[in-house]
This record gives C-alpha cells, sequence and structure tokens, in this order.
C-alpha cells in the first residue's frame, strides 16, 4: 500500500467502507488526501434477497425468510472479533430492520452500532451483552435505527454513483 501511495501521490482517489477507515487509512499514509466513503449499505437497497449470511445458531436463513427473522427478534448479537471486520451485512440489514445490535468494537462496526452497544475487545462479550440488555437504556426495535440505516444507505448509493462517475471520467 506504501508504494502505491507513494507513486499514486495525492491524485488518487482511496474508496473506504467508512469514515474510520478513511481516518485510519490517512493517518497511516500522509500522502492520502481523497477519500471516498462507499458503504456496503449500498448493496441491500431495498431488498433483502441480496443477504447470503447464515446464522450460526438458527441455521441458515433462506433469503426469502430475511424479513421474518429480524421481525422476530429485539437485538442482533454479533460477537466478531476479526481484525479486519469491514462492513457486515447482516448488521447492515438488521439495522435496515430497526433492529439495534450490540458488537464489538473492531473494524467499521463503531460507527454502525450505537456508542452503547459497542463491546471492547478486551472485554467479556457475553458479560457486556448482558450488563448493556439489562441497562437503564431499552434495547429494542426501533424506527430510529431503521432511519440511520436509510441514511447510510442514501450515502453509500450517493457515494456508487461518484465512484461510477470518476471511474469514468
Amino acid at each position: 500500500m506504501r508504494l502505491i501511495t507513494t507513486l499514486g501521490g495525492r491524485r488518487l482517489t482511496h474508496v473506504v467502507l467508512c469514515e474510520g477507515m478513511g481516518a485510519r487509512l490517512q493517518r497511516r499514509y500522509r500522502s492520502v488526501e481523497r477519500v471516498l466513503v462507499c458503504s456496503n449499505a449500498g448493496l441491500l437497497g431495498y431488498a433483502s434477497e441480496a443477504v447470503r449470511e447464515r446464522g450460526p445458531v438458527l441455521g441458515p436463513i433462506a433469503p426469502d425468510e430475511v424479513d421474518d427473522f429480524y421481525r422476530q427478534i429485539d437485538v442482533f448479537v454479533f460477537p466478531s472479533l476479526y481484525a479486519q471486520e469491514a462492513e457486515p451485512l447482516v448488521v447492515l440489514d438488521a439495522g435496515r430492520h430497526g433492529v439495534p445490535t450490540i458488537a464489538f468494537a473492531v473494524g467499521c462496526l463503531p460507527g454502525m452500532v450505537s456508542p452503547h452497544h459497542i463491546v471492547p475487545t478486551h472485554a467479556d462479550f457475553a458479560q457486556a451483552a448482558m450488563a448493556i440488555l439489562a441497562g437503564p437504556d431499552p434495547v429494542c426495535p426501533s424506527p430510529e435505527i431503521a432511519a440511520a440505516f436509510a441514511t447510510r444507505r442514501d450515502a453509500a448509493l450517493t457515494a456508487h454513483e461518484d465512484l461510477v462517475r470518476h471511474l469514468l471520467r
């Protein structure tokens, strides 16, 4: 990456999935000036059939059953510690349905999930999730979560259009 940023210099536009990823890229490589955020939220659009993720506890969820799955749950728990976690489509889809997510602070998740529902990576996830659920603030589906997803999706769709225009120049 250092070679790319050095040779390309300040004329390159770097495509990332979230603002945090762009900020980390710019801190690490000082020559990176232009960053375009193209969230995976634009991939979901308005149709759930784009989601092919599987639920490890419930077993496989057919694409036509995804909407029903999210209607039946109050909270989505995503305990991934994968260091390169980007923008999991299952977390985006939970947001699309207004379902809150509890997740570790990895990848783009801190910008996707309520700060009150982020678990530090050094913490015991089960204990932290139980404390969040037992806390004073209700953890339940809400129109505000769905609205935040819609804002993210709309920004992603605009960024995707900008990216295509940039590539076709």
